[in-house]
């Protein structure tokens, strides 16, 4: 797990892994920290976790975790997620074959309501393949992943695309696993979207060009103009008014970002690494 003033998520999240994963699974519980300010460090202590430091960063800090396992197979957490039991009964055995190297649950957001709504109005509908991709309930082959370098630097806001690249780029396997539902704590739709766009605007080249080919343009633009259709619909079938006008805006800005930066890399703006 890699941490940053993580306070106000982080105990619900380990007393989810303390009550889903047994105790006699576990041979190591690594936390790796960036410079907390709060009550990061006594709540990881207080559940048993080793804390390391490191430079702040997910990939920095994922690979300072990496570099101290000693295990076939290892688990990572991000602090706002909430497993349940049977999380790691499910997963393990999908790891099994050769080709697959990592393996993870399906999230749902708790915790904002207008988001709880959205995130079922699209699952219910067009929900793209790689949206459930993440590093915060997966489990990976420590050698598989050691032997692609470790986590991708230089983009923190998409290290989980990047290192999804690698994966399949070598002829790996990630799966996620449907039926293995995790909830991610997203209090707020405006933190999120403002996080969400920061991410867009940081992303790489790996993440846009495999994302373009996912989902071309005119499909974004006809997304984009059926939005307040879809946000009028979850509104009335989730009973959420907020949605009507929270699902455009979250469309239109991603759109947006996504049309910006692809000028950027077209003019030289942004390193195609």
């Amino acid at each position: 797990m890699w941490t940053y003033n993580s306070a106000s998520t982080l105990d619900r999240c380990l007393s989810s892994i303390d009550d889903s994963i047994p105790q006699e699974s576990v041979c190591h519980r690594i936390a790796v920290d960036g410079g907390s300010k709060d009550r990061t460090h006594d709540i990881l202590r207080d559940h048993g976790w080793s804390m390391f430091q490191s430079k702040p960063g997910i990939s920095t800090q994922a690979n300072k975790a990496l570099s101290l396992v000693d295990t076939e197979n290892y688990a990572s957490f991000e602090h706002d997620i909430m497993i349940r039991p049977g999380w790691l009964d499910r997963l393990l055995p999908l790891l099994g074959p050769r080709e697959v190297a990592v393996v993870q649950g399906f999230k749902i957001v708790k915790g904002s309501k207008v988001l709880e709504r959205m995130d079922a109005g699209q699952k219910h509908g067009y929900y793209p393949p790689w949206a459930n991709f993440s590093l915060d309930n997966t489990i990976y082959k420590t050698e598989q992943i050691r032997g692609l370098g470790g986590y991708p630097v230089g983009c923190p806001y998409s290290t989980d695309s990047l290192l999804r690249e690698r994966v399949l780029q070598n002829g790996y396997r990630w799966l996620v696993d449907p039926n293995t539902i995790v909830f991610h704590y997203k209090p707020s739709y405006w933190q999120f979207l403002r996080h969400s766009l920061r991410a867009l605007i940081q992303a790489r080249t790996l993440w846009f060009v495999k994302r373009d080919m996912e989902m071309r343009l005119p499909k974004q633009i006809l997304m984009v103009a059926m939005s307040p259709f879809s946000g009028a619909r979850m509104a009335g079938e989730y009973h959420c008014a907020s949605a009507f006008v929270a699902y455009p805006i979250m469309r239109y800005s991603r759109l947006l970002v996504r049309e910006i930066t692809r000028d950027k890399k077209r003019i030289g703006l942004i390193s195609p690494s």
